[in-house]
């Protein structure tokens, strides 16, 4: 799943030349699997692809990877039923 994010005002630079509203990109990849019937395990890898005006905004370097995994354990018992 991408995600495309925007600046949602001008940025300006240090020369206060407006800089483009485009931050990055986000892609997700997300997966899940039934381990009984009350519980799933699902996991993730997110990768961000940040610009030079996300870099202006947060600070930090554009050039750096900034991507990161999780992992988790859903259990939903069922506690309650109506017929």
């Amino acid at each position: 799943m991408p995600h495309l994010f925007s600046a949602p005002a001008t940025v300006l630079d240090a020369t206060n030349k407006k800089m483009d509203s485009y931050l990055g990109t986000e892609l997700d990849f997300t997966t899940s699997y039934a381990l009984q019937k009350e519980v799933t395990a699902s996991a993730g890898y997110s990768q961000m692809f940040g610009t030079n005006t996300l870099e202006r905004l947060k600070g930090g370097n554009a050039n750096h990877d900034n991507n990161w995994v999780w992992v988790m354990v859903s259990i939903n018992p069922r506690l309650f039923g109506l017929k």
